[in-house]
Parts: structure tokens; C-alpha cells; sequence
């Protein structure tokens, strides 16, 4: 965790653009030759150029006649009326690039002695170059299309060019004067024709519209429909009033009817007896006979002969005082019916005759108010039904009246268009003049900038282009990202790129075991590299729960992994750690160059049998450790190492020192590295930029994914590691190198 954290604030960073920039660096020949031969290609192809001269012609297009006739107007649902013309500047282009005007073009060269097809095998091959070489825009000014057309011609003689837009010219003009008098003469025939139909039009709508009116009898089916709905609404107004009125009245009735002390059929009655005074004096005389039989019978009994007298009487005026009832009411059955009651109730007092005859006036009002409110209903349903029939004659009037007025408009105005017409006889169409007239073509190529520079263009998109395919396939790592997603191990860190420059190699000294003082290389003394250690150092303590021996190797030879060991072992003793480093390539053993120590006995003759070869105490820039040589190349390296002296020797030297760095072989092609990582703690792998590829970090960390690998070091990184502090502005570039 504590290496991925580190990769964050340590890798490199690479936006688009400087990626670009980095890809455009690396594969700089690739690009500049692409420019070179693209420039090349451009100045030979323009030394060859045959020369191309160009001539122009302008002509002003525009409307002959500002407006024009409408002459379809049930189309438009408009009358014939004049409008804007709208020039169609597409059709008008289309129609001056068409064939038939080269053609005409070339044979009015040929009448004038110049044959601008001469030297083409067919006529057909020379008219396609023709309109190949032609070309026809609409000129623009401040961005505003005018009503310009230009007509541009190119050829191989300066006469030519100039000759035939001469010729192009004369036969638009011809055109143009030809189809203004066609468009005149088609204007009337078409005027003509348009009024001969709507007189039949506006004939068959008039006659349609006289039948309606006939066949309905209306006149205006609108007006008159209006006039039936306020009929209607003043009626039904009358019907409101009649209707309150009525209940007015049948309220008054009823309220009568209960004032009254007998029933409505005995009181009608006893009005019109109440007039009658014979009828009264009838009644009078009865009512005095009951009154002397009632007093007789009150002495004696019925058999008396002059209560019998009375008796007698007494029916006797009944029979006259009904005779007279039913002379003076005159209906038989409500005298029948009222006859009991009326001699019952004798005779009415005046509020009761008054009541009854307000009853009666009452009644009377009540019956003409009902028949009042049916003749409103039928009148009612008599207009209503008229109402219902207009809506359909209204839909048939709104047809066939608009049609007429529509007919009738059409026609007049038409007439007036024909006459305006005619008088226009001079115009029409649209005017074609000439604003400038085609001149000696111009020399418009070779250009020989222009060629040259386009040439570059394409050169350097070319360039690009051939850069970025040659990336594409390159395997080589030129990134610590790629390096991480490459080898799938851990990044511990990344060692600055250094410049090469001057050599200067340390002094070489016999082998022997005291303390001696040799120099340290430069490139372990120079700060950022230095620190760069220090921090990955600090990464593996972090990475392992107790570091006590790593094997430091590489995928390839050469890739900085002896150097990578010393300054390691410097950081571990500057951090006063006891520390042994160790030269485990025995095939080409180069840490005693590193130090500036003779190389008679090491490593390999410790295993061969020499038990008095010791590590030598070293001192390099005021810090010391131990390191053992790797002596003389043997013939079989493998053989040592995995010998059992050379177990017993790293697991006593384990226990002996705080840490053991292990200068191995490369991983790939041999079994060294993989045998001493067998014997180690752990393995750490550096890999060079821009040199190990993709395939090699592969096959190096499937190999080493058995023995404890805690990460891998990016070494040649060229991006800029921040440093803190004034130190950062003090350290300098070392003036050597390591080459492995």
C-alpha cells in the first residue's frame, strides 16, 4: 500500500499535450522526414506544373418587373393579386451551368475561327473538361449574397479563356431576351385561359345560388334565422310572465276557496240565485211555511188537518223553488247537485256572495291564462321547428355565397391584371446585364509558396500520423505508469534520468581487507538521485515486516541495477543500518568499478572453497558498510550459487547485519537471479525506460512471482521530481553515468 501511495505523488504526470509532445520528441526522424520528403515532393511536382491562367465574367441577375401576378388563386385561397417576386438563386445558377449553353458557347468560338475543342479525340470529352474547368458562384459581399453571378474559367492559354466567356456572354444575353418575350406571350394565353374559367365558375355558382333561395324560399338564411331567435326569446320572455301570472292567480283561487263557508259548486250556484229575486221571494215564502208547520207540529201532530195544509204548501213551493233553481242556473246537474245544499243552507250572506262572485271573476282569469300559456306553447314549437331547419340552409348559403363574391372578385381583378399586363408587354422574367466583361486570363499556377507550404502541411500531418502509428506498435516502456501496468508489481519509486557526460571513473585499488577510502561515484553523491533512494528505501522497510536481505535485478542487462545496489546500500548505512552488499553476478561481476577496489577475490572464490575471503569495510562520503566483490568470472556460476555455502553464507550474514543487498544477474535467459532470489528475503526489479519492453517485463515478473517480489524501480524517468527546501536549487547533474 505504502508503494502504490508513493506512485500517486511520484508518477509522472503526463497530460495530453505533453504526451504528445513526448511521442512527437521520441520519434523526431519518422516526423522531420515525413515534412522533408512531403516539401520535396511539393517543389518537384511545381517545378512541372503546367502553367494555368484564369478569366472571370460578372453578370447582374435580378426581376425584370417587381412583381408578379398570382394567376392561381384557388390555390392560394387568395384573389389574383400582385406580389414580390422572390428571386430562386439556385434555380438560376442550375440554369446558366447547364450544357446546352456550352454548347451553344463552343459553336459560336467555332463561327468566329476559334475552335476551343481542337486537340480533344471526341466532342463529349471536351465538353466534360469544359464544364470541369467552369464554374459559376453567386458573388458575396460582408457575408450578404448579391444578386452577382461570376462565371470563372480556366485554361492553358490567357486568349482562350477570354473567348469563351466572351462567347458564354453573348449567348446568355441572347437567353435572356428570348425567354422574357416567351414568358410574356405564355403570361396571356395563361391570363386567358384563367378567365374563361371563372366566368364558368362564377355562372354555375350563381345559377347554384338562385335555386337554393328558390328551392327554401330565403332570401339571407342568416338574417332570417336571427330573426326567428329573437321571436323565440321574446316568446319564451312572455311565457315567464304568463306562467307567474298564472300561479298568481291559482293562489288567489285556492285562498278563496277556503274563505268560503260552503263548496265551489253551492256557491256558483247561490250567486246566481242570490240575483234572482223571484227565486228569493220563493225562498222567503218556504222558509216562512217550515217556520208555521215547524210552530203546528209543535201542538199537534201530523194528522192535523191544518199541519197536513201546511205540509201540502210546503212541497208545493219546493217544487216551485227548484223549478225556478234550475230555470236560473240552467244546468240540471249542478242544480241537482247544489238543490240540498241551497235549501240547507238557506241563503248566502253578502261576504259569502262576495267571495263567490271574486272566485268566479277569478276562475275566469285562471282558464284565459291557461289558454293563454298553450297558445304560447304552440307557438313556440311552430318556431322552434323553423329555427331547426336553418343551421343546414345557413351551411348550404355559406357554400354556395362566398363561392359567387369569391368568382365575382377573381374576375374583376383578373381583368385588371390582363390589362396591366398588356401594357408591360417589354417586360418580365428576370434581366441578365453584364456588370464586367471576361479580360485576358490571368497566370493563376504554379504558385510555388503555396505548393511548398501546403506541401508542409501535409507533411506535418503526415508526420504525425507516422509518429503516432510507429508508437502505436512500439513495445518498448517509456512511462513508470506503463512500467506499473506492465509488470503488475508494485512501483516502489523512480530514479532520475542523468545526462551523460564526462567519465570519471575511480581509481582502482589492490584487493585487500583493511578500510580504504576510495571515491563514490558521482551519480550516488548527486542529491535527487540520492533521495529518490533514500524514499524507496524507505518503502521497502514498509513493505516487508522486517527487511533483512533483498536481491536487487533486472529484466535485461544494463538497466541500472548495480548502481541502484550501491546507492541502496549507502541509504541503508547513511539511516545507521549495518549493512553487506553483496555482488551476485558472477557471469560479469562490475560493482568492484563502482568502488574503485580490486576484483582478485570475492563471492566466487569464497564458494569455491576459500573460507578467508571477508567483506571489505568500506568508507564512501563519510558513510560505511561492508561489501564482498564478486571475484573472478567461474565456469559454472550456477553451480555456486546454489551450492549450500552459498545458503549458509547469506543466513549467516542476515544475522550478522541489519541488511543484505544482493547485486544479481538479469532475470531473463538465465537461472542466476532466480536461484539467489530462492535464497533471499525479497526481490526488487529496476527497469530502464525506453529500453525494457512490454514482453520482457512480462516473461521477468512471471518469473520472479514466486520468490517474493515487493515491487519494481522506474530508472532513466525524465519528468521533474519536486524537491524541498534550498537543496533542490543545489543539486547539479553528476558527470558520470552508470551503464549498468
Amino acid at each position: 500500500m505504502t508503494a502504490q501511495l508513493y506512485h500517486s505523488s511520484q508518477s509522472e504526470t503526463e497530460p495530453g499535450y505533453g504526451q504528445l509532445v513526448q511521442v512527437l520528441v521520441r520519434r523526431l526522424p519518422w516526423f522531420v522526414g515525413a515534412v522533408v520528403s512531403t516539401v520535396g515532393v511539393a517543389a518537384i511536382a511545381t517545378h512541372y506544373q503546367s502553367p494555368t491562367y484564369r478569366s472571370t465574367l460578372q453578370l447582374l441577375v435580378e426581376p425584370n418587373v417587381r412583381t408578379e401576378l398570382d394567376l392561381n388563386p384557388e390555390q392560394t385561397g387568395q384573389p389574383p393579386s400582385f406580389s414580390e417576386v422572390e428571386l430562386d438563386y439556385v434555380t438560376q445558377l442550375n440554369l446558366m451551368r447547364s450544357q446546352q449553353f456550352i454548347e451553344q458557347a463552343i459553336a459560336l468560338m467555332q463561327q468566329q475561327g476559334s475552335d476551343i475543342c481542337a486537340g480533344w479525340e471526341t466532342a463529349s470529352d471536351c465538353l466534360e473538361a469544359i464544364q470541369t474547368d467552369l464554374t459559376l458562384a453567386q458573388v458575396v459581399e460582408d457575408k450578404t449574397e448579391t444578386r452577382i453571378f461570376e462565371a470563372v474559367f480556366t485554361g492553358e492559354s490567357p486568349e482562350q479563356t477570354q473567348q469563351f466567356l466572351t462567347a458564354l456572354q453573348q449567348v446568355y444575353l441572347d437567353y435572356n431576351l428570348q425567354a422574357q418575350e416567351q414568358r410574356v406571350e405564355e403570361g396571356l394565353t395563361l391570363v386567358n385561359q384563367q378567365l374563361a374559367e371563372i366566368r364558368q365558375r362564377l355562372g354555375g355558382s350563381q345559377q347554384a345560388l338562385e335555386d337554393f333561395r328558390q328551392g327554401e324560399n330565403v332570401i339571407d338564411p342568416e338574417q332570417q334565422a336571427l330573426a326567428v331567435t329573437e321571436a323565440l326569446n321574446t316568446l319564451i320572455q312572455t311565457q315567464q310572465a304568463v306562467q307567474a301570472d298564472t300561479e298568481a292567480v291559482e293562489a288567489q283561487y285556492a285562498a278563496i276557496q277556503e274563505s268560503l263557508s260552503v263548496d265551489p259548486v253551492t256557491a256558483r250556484a247561490a250567486s246566481q240565485l242570490s240575483q234572482s229575486s223571484r227565486y228569493q221571494q220563493l225562498l222567503n215564502a218556504l222558509q216562512e211555511t217550515e217556520l208555521n208547520l215547524a210552530e203546528r207540529l209543535a201542538v199537534y201532530t201530523e194528522a192535523d188537518p191544518k199541519a197536513e195544509a201546511l205540509a201540502a204548501q210546503r212541497e208545493q213551493q219546493l217544487a216551485l223553488l227548484r223549478e225556478e233553481m234550475r230555470r236560473v242556473i240552467g244546468d240540471t246537474a249542478l242544480a241537482s247537485q247544489a238543490e240540498d245544499a241551497l235549501l240547507q243552507e238557506g241563503q248566502l250572506s253578502e261576504i259569502d256572495l262576495a267571495l263567490v262572485s271574486e272566485m268566479v271573476a277569478t276562475e275566469a282569469e285562471l282558464r284565459s291564462l291557461q289558454a293563454r300559456q298553450q297558445s304560447l306553447a304552440n307557438t313556440e314549437q311552430t318556431l322552434q321547428a323553423e329555427l331547426n331547419r336553418y343551421p343546414d340552409l345557413i351551411a348550404d348559403y355559406d357554400r354556395l355565397q362566398p363561392e359567387v363574391e369569391t368568382q365575382r372578385t377573381s374576375l374583376e381583378q383578373l381583368l385588371q391584371m390582363r390589362q396591366q399586363l398588356s401594357n408591360e408587354l417589354a417586360q418580365g422574367g428576370f434581366k441578365w446585364a453584364v456588370v464586367e466583361a471576361p479580360r485576358l486570363g490571368q497566370k493563376i499556377s504554379p504558385e510555388p509558396k503555396r505548393n511548398l507550404l501546403m506541401g508542409g502541411v501535409v507533411g506535418l500531418f503526415l508526420g504525425g500520423v507516422l509518429a503516432f502509428s510507429r508508437e502505436l506498435i512500439d513495445t518498448v516502456v517509456h512511462t513508470s505508469d506503463e512500467l506499473k501496468q506492465q509488470a503488475a508489481l508494485p512501483l516502489l519509486g523512480v530514479l532520475p534520468e542523468v545526462p551523460t557526460g564526462a567519465v570519471q571513473r575511480p581509481t582502482v585499488l589492490p584487493f585487500w581487507r583493511g578500510i580504504s577510502h576510495p571515491p563514490v561515484p558521482a551519480i550516488v553523491q548527486w542529491l535527487p538521485f540520492r533521495e529518490s533512494v533514500d524514499l524507496i528505501y524507505k518503502n521497502l522497510q514498509l513493505s516487508a515486516d522486517k527487511l533483512t536481505s533483498v536481491m536487487v535485478t533486472s529484466a535485461l542487462p544494463n538497466e541500472g541495477k548495480t548502481t541502484f545496489s550501491l546507492a541502496l546500500a549507502l541509504s541503508a548505512a547513511r539511516l545507521h543500518q549495518r549493512v553487506l552488499l553483496i555482488d551476485a553476478d558472477l557471469r560479469n561481476p562490475s560493482l568492484h568499478h563502482q568502488v574503485g577496489i580490486a576484483n582478485q577475490g570475492g563471492l566466487s572464490t569464497y564458494l569455491a572453497g576459500d573460507p578467508s575471503i571477508e567483506p571489505v569495510c568500506l568508507s564512501l562520503g563519510g558513510t560505511m558498510l561492508e561489501m564482498l566483490p564478486g571475484g573472478p568470472i567461474p565456469d559454472d556460476p550456477v553451480q555456486l550459487l546454489s551450492s549450500k555455502a552459498m545458503k549458509t553464507l547469506l543466513t549467516r550474514c542476515e544475522a550478522d547485519y541489519d541488511l543484505v543487498v544482493v547485486d544479481a544477474a538479469a532475470v531473463l535467459g538465465l537461472v542466476d537471479a532466480l536461484q539467489v532470489a530462492s535464497l533471499c528475503q525479497s526481490v526488487v526489479m529496476v527497469s530502464r525506460l525506453d529500453k525494457v519492453t512490454q514482453a520482457d517485463l512480462t516473461q521477468a515478473t512471471a518469473a520472479l512471482a514466486r520468490v517474493n517480489p515487493l515491487g519494481i524501480v522506474a530508472n532513466g524517468y525524465r519528468g521533474d521530481i519536486k524537491r524541498y527546501g534550498a537543496a533542490a536549487a543545489a543539486a547539479k547533474p553528476p558527470v558520470w553515468a552508470d551503464v549498468n
